[in-house]
Parts: structure tokens; C-alpha cells; sequence
């Protein structure tokens, strides 16, 4: 249901802040953006210079399939008070658009000014321990997609025994899954030409890993170019999303690969509508990609970017790798000296 109704916004969650409080929502923004493939709306991102700033704000809210009132100390600013009566306003005409309180560092929600009574009727998100609050982050990402974030569980073994997320362990009868992704056709002509072998290679490799004598793998999903960016960010977060222990992960991306110098200082992996002005809102971000695999269940993980580079390979570098125990990344650049880049092995598959 939550999916269904994301699809229908241009954005995710609206972000109403106080000016004084935009470094500290700016990070959470961009985990949201960078982790969970989200799309959220900040005014320092999105608001064009030059136009009416006011007619474009009402208009993201209406666009958007929640909202997140940020409350820090000094309370509401002037216009978060607006945007916060027009989204309850909203709220009452439109039961499943939701409203978020999300309390920041040092703010008092038995205060007035930080917490308005229109507010103090819903359930508010708690950053008040520090940003890097990961309950708080994933209470966040309940809110927005419309889900209750239930518990967090210790994983537990057969035997009863409690361990932690490093602890390695392989019965030999998971699952193979793959995801494939690539296109050959760009919209942006002039950014990215035609590139001949991604979809081809795509193809070819679904054949071995779908072959029973070869790769055995349960179930191959291919993404090309009609897909759009959202929908493979979506896929990627269902495949990992579902993964078990034992379970062994293969993610193939064939494509360009560039980095976002001006805003989020992120790789972004080209999709057919990437528009190379406005990476952040139409590629898909690596980070994001990374950040999934890293929390899946599954401790044998494979990502390999089969890429052409579009920027300096020394700033692309620090990127494309991975520190996460059992994730394999492999990236080809004929420009990198060392070819494959170097990353944890993983453990030997059944």
C-alpha cells in the first residue's frame, strides 16, 4: 500500500525546518537520498533562483506524500509555521497524507514554541540523542513510508545462542539471487551516447547464471532501459530486503558512472532519464546501492560495476570500495592502476 502511494508524488516527505536548523536537516536529507533511495523535498536543493519561492514551497506540499516538521530549540521559524497549517490542513482533507514531528538535538518537547499543540497529538521521531540515532532514522523511514517500524530483533541461532552481525555463519542451503542492470539509449544524447554491450551483457550473463551446469542461481532480475531509476532503486531495496542468511547476492550494473562534484559529492549510475544536471534527482545513487547491500541479511554479497567513467578516476576511487564484512565490489576503469578494486573476499559459496 505504501509503495502504491509513493508513486503517485513527485516527492517522498517535505522537509519544514527552520533556517537555523537547515545544516542538521541536511544531513538527515541526505541519508534519506543516499540510503534509502528516497526522495525528499529541501528548499536549498530544489527551489530555483529567481522564482517566486513562496507559490513553488505550497506547491512541493502538494507534491509530496508526507511532511516533516523539524523542531529544534529555537522552535518553529516564521514560515515552517505556514507550511506546518498547510500540511495538517492538507492531513484533514487527505487522511493518508501524514504529518511527521521530528524532535533535533536539544529540542524540549515539553516546550510550546518547540512543540505546537497541533503536533502533540502525533507520533514524533526522536533525534534528540545526536543525528546518527539509527532507531531514530529508522522510525523516520517508517513515518514517511507510511509502515509501523516494529522491534529490532537480536539475530539468533538454531541453537538459541544470541551473535552478533559479524558472526559468519553458512549452512550451505541458501538461495542465489542477481540483480542485472543496464541500458544501452540515453535521453541526454549529447551527456551520455549509445553505449553497444550493457544490455547484450545483460543478456549473455542471465543465460550462465540461469544455466543449472553453471551459475544455479533461484532467480535472475534484469532492469533495463525502460525501467526508471526510482523503480530499480525500489527493486534493489525488495531484492536485499528480503534476502536470508545464508543467501548469496550478485548486483551487475553496465553503464556510465558519475560523480556528482557539485552537490552530494556522490557516484550516481546513469539511468536512461538521467538528467546530468540534476544527478541527485534522476541517477541512482552508488552510496545508496552499497548501503543496501551492507544491510541485507545475506553475508555473501557480489556488486560489480562494469562502468564508464565520466570524471577524474582519482576522485572516483575512494568510492569503489567496500569495508562491509562479505560484500565482493568489482569495478573495471582501465585508467585505475591497480584494474579490480580491492575489497574484502567473501566466503566461499556451497
Amino acid at each position: 500500500m505504501a509503495s502504491q502511494q509513493i508513486k503517485k508524488y513527485t516527492y517522498d516527505v517535505f522537509l519544514s525546518h527552520n533556517s537555523e536548523d537547515k545544516p542538521a536537516v541536511e544531513t538527515l536529507a541526505a541519508r534519506l537520498e543516499d540510503e534509502e533511495g528516497l526522495r525528499p523535498f529541501l528548499d536549498k536543493w530544489h527551489l530555483i533562483p529567481g522564482e517566486p519561492w513562496q507559490e513553488e514551497l505550497e506547491k512541493a506540499i502538494n507534491e509530496s506524500a508526507t511532511c516533516a516538521v523539524f523542531l529544534g530549540p529555537s522552535g518553529l521559524g516564521s514560515w515552517e509555521n505556514e507550511e506546518m497549517r498547510d500540511a495538517l490542513d492538507q492531513r484533514v482533507r487527505n487522511k493518508s497524507f501524514r504529518v511527521l514531528p521530528v524532535l533535533l538535538p536539544e529540542a524540549d518537547p515539553k516546550d510550546d514554541i518547540t512543540l505546537p499543540r497541533f503536533l502533540r497529538r502525533l507520533v514524533w521521531v526522536d533525534f534528540r540523542n545526536g543525528l546518527d540515532d539509527n532507531e531514530a532514522f529508522r522510525r523516520l523511514i517508517a513515518g514517511i513510508q507510511g509502515e509501523p517500524p516494529g522491534r529490532i530483533l537480536p539475530y539468533t541461532t538454531a541453537n538459541g545462542s544470541k551473535e552478533s552481525k559479524n558472526t559468519v555463519v553458512i549452512s550451505g542451503e541458501g538461495k542465489r539471487y542477481a540483480c542485472l542492470i543496464g541500458t544501452n539509449e540515453y535521453e541526454n544524447e549529447s551527456a551520455f551516447p549509445s553505449i553497444a554491450y550493457p544490455e547484450t551483457n545483460i543478456e549473455a550473463l542471465t543465460h550462465l547464471l540461469e544455466d543449472r551446469r553453471i551459475g544455479d542461481f533461484d532467480q535472475v532480475v534484469t532492469l533495463k532501459s525502460k525501467e526508471k531509476y526510482t523503480d530499480i532503486i525500489r527493486e534493489i531495496k525488495r531484492l536485499t530486503g528480503q534476502l536470508k542468511r545464508d543467501d548469496l547476492l550478485l548486483i551487475y550494473f553496465a553503464g556510465y558512472a558519475v560523480l556528482d562534484e557539485e552537490l552530494t559529492g556522490n557516484i550516481h549510475l546513469i539511468t536512461k532519464e538521467t538528467d546530468p544536471e540534476l544527478l541527485s534527482s534522476s541517477a541512482i545513487p552508488l552510496p545508496s546501492v552499497k548501503t543496501f547491500i551492507a544491510k541485507s541479511a545475506a553475508i555473501q554479497k557480489i556488486l560489480i560495476l562494469d562502468c564508464q567513467y565520466r570524471n577524474n578516476p582519482a576522485a572516483l576511487k575512494g568510492q569503489l570500495t567496500s569495508n562491509a564484512e562479505g560484500i565482493y565490489l568489482i569495478s573495471n576503469s582501465p585508467e585505475f592502476d591497480d584494474g579490480f578494486v580491492p575489497a574484502r573476499k567473501i566466503p566461499s559459496v556451497p
